[in-house]
């Protein structure tokens, strides 16, 4: 038989992949494997023969695939070809084929959908159940109503409606049915407006207006005015309205990000006349927190503290803009007093002990400062790798290989999921691949998470390796976590611009955990999570074609420009990796907007980044940095002078 050109192409792949065993002791060229690598090939011209609607050449490729563990596979796609031909009993036997696989869920989802369209309401309510899409759910609800049985839909349609977002098509006619009928009140929709306007979805807020009498809808117009100026928010002291109190904790919010002293004075006005909930509360001081911790006033903040409910007064959110407020000041009295007022279980925490230590130095305890940096030290973390750099001493980096039982990955290899999610891995569809290894170790025990890590790694599978050891809560096998796939890519591109091979490869672990066809949820795609206008203009710069969104998924396409990207971005800023790693994350704008009026310690202007997420993120890549140096060999590089000198002042940017 003549190979298609994609058949073939999986074949040689699939001899590369194979040189490798598939567990220790394993051959690769054993009779077994041999056989596979044959299947393969059937397995894909069978695909091909399936589309093409060659039903004998595909039932001629499908007995020779009887033993082959992705059958089941071909199987789904030619019901998938037949979905309108199958009745009742003929889709739940293929169901029941599909029975501790992936694809049964998928299976069901599409005849579901075809139903749907179809209209066939009587047989929908045969297979579907209370779980699922916000789709599926309004479909059986739908169903409902076409047969007669509208109450039941009515009951479970409010829990649909309360979205901040817009729900899909499907529940429009849900909707429709369960208004005409009457059911939605003043409340419901005031509710939803409510969600709407705390997610920032103003344009589902000013749809909500349609349901609102004519005096009710001045107050929506109100509400919406206030959401784009904030600062008029005393404007709502004369108003009486149920929704007041939670319209002005929305204003203060938002008011606190651009003018924090504005937004303290609203709130003491308000917080005596209006009946405020616990939450409530939280969310204006957790604000207001933020605020003061980028525009630092001490007064202000121990006025806040004082008006804190007892209960929020031990928040340790709180305390960490109150600690970040005393770094942004440099007044390292201040620190420590704050730092003395955590909690307990907040005190033992890195993060403070390591600002205890800081501020013990600058105000002259260096015994006491040296005692706590030493034990920091022997940690293998972001604080850790900073307490060992003031100290002038080696980092920890011991690596400890995680201990598996031999004879038990052996055992599992042999799992009919795993057999399947082997075959997608080196197919080439990890999506799939991935749904078949997460259901087979759903439910595992320690023992065997530990034995498929081992696998994983086997396979040539960074992604579950990492996966699995973070399962586990195991952080000391750096081989496992810290895998050197796609080496010689990234180090030709380190070379090419100058960039350190141990930054990329820690952006590309933090970004993507090595998961090639990872897609984040505001479309940013591969390895190093580009965004698709991001990844056409670095391309455009290094002189390439454009990539197309599927190129994106391919690991040296994505490492070329996401290396591209992180070079243009280090000489953006200063040749600074720091502010090139935090603009990676929340983009070169808003890291200018960050910069601070006089040149500021490192360490300082990362623990006082605005944002959660950026903070967080730029203390995990500085450790994957230094982890990846030594994982590289890169010993004198391990704590790299460039991450540690001084953030310079934003006169450096005229046009900030």
């Amino acid at each position: 038989m003549t190979l298609s050109p994609v058949a073939a192409i999986i074949w040689l792949v699939s001899l590369l992949i194979t040189t490798t065993p598939l567990i220790a002791g394993a051959s690769s060229s054993s009779p077994d494997e041999q056989k596979w690598q044959q299947q393969r090939v059937f397995f894909l011209d069978a695909e091909t023969a399936l589309t093409s609607n060659d039903l004998t050449t595909y039932q001629q490729l499908r007995k020779k695939l009887l033993d082959y563990p992705l059958l089941v596979y071909l199987d789904y796609q030619e019901t998938l070809a037949t979905l309108e031909q199958q009745s009742i009993q003929s889709m739940k036997n293929r169901l029941q084929r599909l029975e501790e696989t992936p694809l049964k869920k998928q299976l069901r989802s599409r005849w579901l959908a075809f139903l749907a369209k179809q209209e066939l309401w009587d047989v929908y309510l045969k297979f579907s159940n209370k779980t699922g899409s916000t789709t599926q759910q309004c479909n059986r609800l739908h169903a409902y109503i076409a047969t007669g049985q509208a109450e039941k839909a009515y009951q479970q349609t409010p829990a649909l409606w309360l979205s901040g977002k817009s729900q899909p098509n499907a529940c429009d006619p849900v909707f429709d049915h369960w208004i005409a009928a009457g059911h939605l009140t003043e409340e419901l929709v005031w509710k939803r407006f409510n969600l709407a306007i705390s997610q920032r979805q103003t344009r589902l807020a000013r749809y909500l207006k349609q349901y609102l009498n004519k005096q009710e809808s001045k107050i929506a117009d109100l509400w919406l005015s206030l959401y784009s100026h904030p600062e008029n928010v005393e404007k709502m002291l004369d108003i009486e309205h149920p929704m007041r109190d939670e319209m002005v904790v929305q204003a203060i919010r938002r008011l606190a990000w651009r003018d924090v002293r504005a937004a303290f004075k609203a709130w003491t006005k308000y917080r005596t006349i209006g009946i405020f909930s616990q939450q409530q509360q939280h969310d204006i001081a957790y604000a207001l927190a933020g605020g003061l911790a980028q525009e630092p006033d001490r007064q202000l903040t121990q006025q806040l503290k004082k008006l804190l409910p007892d209960q929020l007064k031990l928040d340790s959110r709180l305390s960490e803009k109150e600690l970040q407020a005393a770094l942004n000041e440099k007044d390292w009295a201040w620190v420590l007093r704050t730092i003395e007022t955590f909690p307990a279980k907040q005190k033992k925490q890195e993060q403070s002990r390591y600002w205890q230590a800081r501020a013990l130095s600058q105000l002259g305890r260096q015994d006491e400062a040296l005692e706590i940096l030493s034990s920091l030290a022997q940690q293998r973390s972001y604080y850790g790798f900073l307490s060992a750099k003031l100290l002038g001493i080696k980092a920890k980096l011991d690596h400890v290989a995680l201990q598996a039982e031999q004879g038990l990955t052996e055992k599992i290899a042999l799992k009919p999921g795993l057999q399947r999610a082997r075959e997608l891995h080196i197919l080439n569809r990890p999506r799939a691949a991935r749904r078949e290894w997460n259901l087979a170790f759903l439910n595992a025990e320690p023992n065997e998470l530990k034995a498929a890590a081992r696998l994983a790694q086997a396979w040539e599978w960074p992604s579950q390796g990492i996966l699995t050891l973070a399962k586990l809560h195991q952080w000391n096998d750096l081989e496992l976590r810290f895998p050197l796939t796609h080496r010689k890519t990234i180090m030709g591109q380190a070379k090419d611009h100058g960039i350190d091979s141990a930054w990329i490869y820690a952006i590309l672990r933090q970004e993507s955990a090595f998961i090639s066809d990872a897609k984040s949820p505001a479309g940013a795609r591969g390895l190093m999570q580009l965004m698709p206008k991001t990844a056409t203009q670095v391309a455009k710069e290094l002189k390439q074609l454009p990539p197309n969104l599927n190129d994106l998924f391919q690991p040296e396409v994505n490492i070329k420009l996401g290396a591209g990207y992180l070079n243009k971005i280090y000489h953006q800023l200063q040749e600074n990796p720091v502010l090139a790693t935090a603009a990676y994350n929340a983009g070169p704008h808003r890291v200018k907007s960050w910069l601070p009026d006089q040149p500021q310690a490192t360490d300082i202007w990362i623990e006082t980044i605005p944002f959660h997420e950026t903070r967080e993120y730029l203390k995990r890549v500085f450790a994957y940095t230094v982890i990846y140096n030594y994982r590289l060999g890169d010993s004198h590089k391990i704590l790299p002078k460039k991450w540690l000198k001084p953030i310079e002042s934003r006169s450096l940017f005229p046009d900030v």
